[in-house]
């Protein structure tokens, strides 16, 4: 073929005549005719055109791919030119393979939504959809082309994520990096979806020497996490053999909290989540016999008998991933999640999501005394969470317990004094342990208490014990404790105290201490149990009302109370606003 056939324009002339050649163009011709669809522009100025120079056919090949417009004009529902080279008019029958060659349609009803995005979707529009899709589609994303690998880069696409996902509101510090602020305030169970998976980046965080942060924020969504081990906060190179020849870190402080408000739509509906459950057998699971080896049946130890993990105890969890960087094999295989409002069985009934204020931590394990919050090292704050806590054991001074704070122990046995001490704050927390103490402090521990509920415990409400141990308490309920359990051969007894301070300081402001087995307070040391007692009430326990240290002892000379209600008999008015009515 010439040159000038190859070109844009094609002159019929000059072509040899033969009527093969004939029917090939009257072919094209009414092929070019049906192409020619109504609905298309057919204004001669939004025409794809191509260039008549000899060397137009090598710019055709090199037409640039689309860019992303950014004026209003480009964004009508017309035909989006991809070339920029000069036009002028086709004529030959080439045009409409050429025109759909190099044309993008930017119609709403195109079926590249991908290409729709980059090219004509409003900026601000981009990081919303992020936050609906997901941290992992925003990976995904981000790996595909520059635009997407770009829009994650920047700051500000950070900040409405972190605005879309109720991470920061108005009012609140605005950070230096958006981008680490969404990355160490993780939502569960947008961001990651089990509770141990989130706090996988407290480890990071110590590493991080770029962001530095001082803090981790886990925010939980209104509902029940079943977990299956305590949540532990201690030294990245803690355990029971600490030297001083290893390396130090940061230390990071970590809060869990009850996220205030969360867009329902993020979160799978109770469809959704019955048809995820419905993987399972629909018939119920046989009832699993009893363990019946003869080491288990000659063991000095209770036989145990399997559980049957019917459709109300095993939790659904739900699929999602970390974002912002986070390597997959840090994310742990745990299942932890009920999310709220949703029935744990098809046949149950669902409750309304307006109805759960809070987020509750339930242990159900077989590890025997294992706390659900154990703090070795370092602070953890709880705000607005419900903590409700069953172990195997009766060890109620060596983790079981609701909360435990005990630092580490050497070879020795003895505790390691190691800075920052245990520390834990209490803050709109309903503490409750069906198989032992409610919070421990021993052995040099920080515990601050505000506006909590303590009750139904089956030993001590409040334990306090070792010297350098400390807890301040105000406006907080400790109701209903000591009242033992049943639930084991040798179970707790009954008779045990709402506060029980052995050693240490206790500051009690504006307290409910009542209806507890055996005291409502007791201050037992003569001469390291230092209490300060203000505007409590302390009303039917069970034998004393407050036991203080006995006088002429140096701990009852330092100690001091004030404004406090003592009665046998009677209700005390609450403190918390956490107290229901039963």
């Amino acid at each position: 073929m010439a040159l000038r056939e190859r070109t844009g324009t094609l002159d019929l002339e000059s072509r040899p005549s033969s009527t093969t050649r004939d029917k090939k163009l009257n072919f094209l011709q009414r092929w070019a005719k049906t192409m020619n669809h109504p609905s298309r522009p057919s204004d001669t100025t939004n025409r794809p055109t191509i260039n008549s120079h000899p060397m137009a056919s090598t710019a055709a090949a090199s037409v640039p791919l689309p860019m992303r417009s950014t004026t209003a004009s480009s964004r009508s529902p017309s035909c989006v030119i991809a070339s920029r080279q000069p036009q002028t008019y086709i004529t030959s029958s080439h045009q409409p393979y050429t025109a759909k060659r190099h044309m993008v349609y930017s119609s709403p009803t195109t079926s590249n939504l991908f290409e729709w995005m980059q090219t004509e979707c409003p900026g601000e529009i981009l990081p919303r959809i992020l936050a609906f899709a997901g941290p992992r589609m925003a990976t995904t994303l981000s790996k595909t082309n520059h635009f997407w690998n770009d829009l994650l880069k920047d700051d500000a696409t950070w900040r409405i994520m972190c605005e879309e996902l109720y991470k920061w509101k108005e009012g609140d510090e605005i950070p230096g990096s958006w981008k680490d602020f969404y990355k160490y305030n993780p939502c569960v169970p947008v961001d990651y979806s089990t509770v141990h998976a989130a706090l996988s980046l407290v480890d990071v965080a110590r590493r991080d020497n770029e962001a530095q942060p001082s803090t981790v924020r886990l925010l939980l969504r209104p509902g029940r996490y079943i977990l299956r081990e305590a949540i532990t906060i201690q030294d990245i190179n803690d355990n029971s053999t600490v030297t001083s020849t290893r390396p130090t870190h940061r230390s990071v402080a970590v809060e869990v909290a009850t996220m205030e408000h969360f867009p329902e739509i993020f979160f799978p509906t109770v469809q959704e989540v019955a048809r995820s459950a419905s993987c399972s057998p629909a018939e119920p699971a046989p009832s699993k016999k009893r363990k019946a080896s003869i080491r288990q049946i000659f063991q000095c130890r209770t036989v145990d008998v399997e559980e049957n993990n019917n459709a109300d105890n095993e939790p659904v969890d739900v699929d999602a991933v970390g974002a912002g960087g986070i390597p997959p094999e840090l994310l742990l295989e745990n299942h932890l999640l009920v999310p709220a409002g949703v029935p744990l069985s098809p046949s149950s009934s669902a409750l309304s999501t307006a109805t759960v204020k809070r987020a509750s931590l339930i242990l159900k394990t077989r590890r025997h005394n294992e706390p659900l919050i154990r703090a070795r090292q370092g602070s953890i704050t709880i705000r607005n969470i419900e903590l409700k806590h069953n172990s195997i054991g009766t060890d109620i001074w060596n983790g079981n317990a609701a909360v435990q704070l005990q630092p580490p122990v050497g070879p020795d046995e003895q505790p390691i004094m190691s800075t920052p001490a245990p520390t834990v704050f209490l803050d709109r927390v309903d503490v409750t342990s069906a198989s032992g103490r409610g919070i421990v402090n021993i052995d040099g521990g920080l515990l601050n208490i505000t506006n909590s509920y303590i009750h139904d415990c089956a030993a001590t409400g409040v334990y306090v014990g070792g010297p350098g141990s400390r807890a301040n308490i105000e406006r907080t309920d400790v109701v209903r404790n000591g009242y033992g359990n049943n639930q084991h051969r040798r179970g707790i007894a009954r008779g045990h105290s709402g506060i029980y301070l052995e050693q240490g300081h206790a500051s009690i402001i504006d307290c409910n201490v009542s209806q507890n087995s055996l005291t409502g307070i007791s201050a037992v040391s003569p001469e390291n149990a230092v209490l300060t007692l203000q505007d409590s009430d302390l009303m039917s326990n069970g034998t004393f009302q407050l036991e203080m240290p006995a006088a002429g002892t140096v701990a009852h000379r330092n100690s001091s109370t004030s404004n406090i209600t003592l009665a046998t008999t009677g209700l005390a008015p609450t403190r918390s606003g956490l107290v229901t009515e039963d």
